[in-house]
């Protein structure tokens, strides 16, 4: 049977409630104490049971249905870590996993704008910094990060900060590099990389602009020197 329903708690656990529908019923399930007490214990998830429960016997020998879309209601992809359009090869590469899904929207309130939460950048092994436009090929991976999130959140081990964006790799530099520009370096799809790209020629880079269009031709880089 079709279904849908939201979970929610308060402040200490002092309400825990479940609410939730089929094509056939509606049924809200809330649990705590009338004096507004604390529950002790870990254990919020009671009002699914006690939900699940209920509509698995008064749905009992019903025939299957499921929801009917109102007309007016279009489905759209989006990056589920910004609400907005994913970016093909970056949003669906997270490295916690696809985070593209489908969302549904009244026509017309669909979102326009491209994701602004991942992006793609160089990284200089031998400094954990942004790559620079002196770092040799094989010191630079290149990968999907997490910005504009929090340090205090799930993002925290995939996030690039502001200040760590604010600086490139301090290991190579024009004195001690011996990188010459020959060796491939194939770019991610749909996006520039943050940090220098070393199959590139080492132009300056502008780190104040990010692509969130990916049929845009804007450079991430971010100055190796």
């Amino acid at each position: 049977m079709a279904q849908a329903g939201k979970s929610g708690t308060t402040t200490s656990s002092r309400d825990a409630l479940f609410a939730g529908y089929t094509p056939y019923y509606t049924c809200a399930v809330w649990g705590g104490y009338d004096d507004n007490a604390m529950q002790k214990g870990s254990d919020t998830n009671y009002p699914k049971r006690i939900w699940k429960a209920v509509m698995k016997r008064i749905h009992e020998n019903l025939a299957y249905k499921d929801f009917t879309k109102p007309s007016g209601i279009v489905a759209v992809a989006v990056c589920k870590e910004s609400g907005k359009l994913p970016i093909e090869g970056v949003c669906d590469h997270d490295p916690r996993g696809n985070c593209v899904i489908t969302e549904y929207f009244a026509q017309g309130t669909e979102p326009t704008e491209y994701c602004d939460h991942h992006t793609v950048a160089n990284i200089c092994t031998a400094s954990n910094m942004l790559a620079g436009s002196y770092c040799p090929a094989e010191t630079v991976t290149t990968g999907v990060y997490v910005i504009g999130g929090s340090e205090t959140t799930e993002d925290a081990p995939y996030l690039l900060t502001d200040a760590f964006l604010s600086q490139t790799c301090t290991v190579h530099n024009e004195f001690n590099s011996t990188y010459t520009g020959t060796n491939s370096f194939p770019g991610s799809t749909g996006v520039n990389p943050i940090g220098a790209d070393p199959a590139g020629d080492a132009s300056t880079p502008d780190a104040s602009t990010t692509t969130t269009d990916p049929a845009a031709t804007t450079d991430q880089s971010v100055d190796g020197q």
